[in-house]
């Protein structure tokens, strides 16, 4: 048969006051806890190792003695009477208190019951009944310590146990350890991704940081070309500047005319490719013809005339 009841939602944590349980548990009990003892001899127990006090039992049980006037022994009495009636007498009722209460009346060794108790920050185990918080208590605002006893408390349920162990054991519900581990594998489950993302992030600075030093280097390199360039702009220059043209003949004029007219256009043309100026478009340019020099007459002798350059 299929179950089709409905899982019960997790828990909502509240990890401040987990965590406050769990460090005032840690206080009475540090370390590892784990169950030890032998059913031979004794009841089992969860315990662990306190630092100068070795092995401390956590939880376990304590006999305590059986009393007269106490509340298991008032429910025995009635109990028996009630089982009973018909043929009891007081005397019968006292003599079966007697055998309850004493497993030996004469030495005054009293019968006892198995408590489960739980140890306090003294290292004495406590039976945890009367370490208990009653719910009536907690209704009618009464401090938590109210025992049984008191008048207004006419439950035996409870709803605590004044002890930091007890409290973190009741805290630390198996749902509750489910629900810390599936926050805690969310939350490596986003650790990872954002790893994974960030790798991906830090792979691609690397490699936009390559593309970046490559474009530096590229950029240091045509800064490094437009600078010899300008160099060889100032070298044309200082050529032009030195080319004076002329001389005894003819021929020579013309050599010096050719090369002027070339150097002259050879700097016009670099200083346009630096403006930005294609070679195309600076030779139809109106700034071409103006840029080409010619040379200047000159004298060969003193008291000559200029030689005059034949008409085309």
């Amino acid at each position: 048969m299929t179950d089709t009841t409905a899982a019960a939602a997790a828990p909502e944590l509240d990890l401040d006051a987990l965590e406050a349980t769990a460090r005032a548990a840690a206080e009475y009990a540090p370390g590892k806890w784990f169950w030890r003892g032998n059913t031979d001899f004794e009841e089992p127990s969860l315990n662990c190792i306190v630092p100068s006090l070795g092995r401390v039992e956590i939880l376990g049980h304590v006999p305590v003695d059986r009393e007269a006037d106490s509340f298991e022994a008032r429910e025995h009495l009635r109990e028996f009477k009630d089982l009973f009636s018909l043929t009891t007498t007081e005397e019968d009722a006292v003599a079966h208190m007697e055998d309850w209460l004493w497993a030996d009346k004469y030495y005054e060794v009293a019968n006892t019951d198995s408590r489960l108790s739980v140890t306090s920050q003294r290292n004495t185990k406590v039976p945890v009944r009367d370490l208990a918080v009653f719910e009536v208590a907690r209704h009618r605002g009464l401090p938590d310590d109210t025992p049984r006893t008191h008048d207004g408390i006419h439950r035996g349920d409870i709803v605590d146990v004044r002890n930091p162990v007890a409290r973190h054991l009741a805290a630390a519900s198996a749902e509750t350890v489910l629900a810390l581990v599936a926050r805690i594998r969310g939350l490596e489950a986003r650790l990872a991704h954002a790893t994974k993302v960030a790798r991906q992030e830090m792979n691609r600075a690397d490699i936009n940081g390559r593309g970046s030093a490559t474009a530096h280097r590229s950029l240091e390199d045509a800064t490094d070309t437009i600078h010899r360039v300008g160099e060889v702009t100032e070298f044309l220059d200082d050529i032009l500047e030195n080319t004076f043209g002329g001389g005894p003949t003819e021929e020579y004029y013309i050599r010096e005319e050719e090369k002027l007219a070339n150097l002259s256009f050879a700097s016009g043309l670099v200083k346009a490719a630096l403006n930005g100026v294609s070679p195309d478009e600076y030779v139809d340019s109106e700034q071409a013809p103006k840029d080409i020099r010619r040379p200047a007459r000159c004298f060969v002798l003193q008291g000559t005339q200029p030689i005059s350059r034949p008409a085309s």
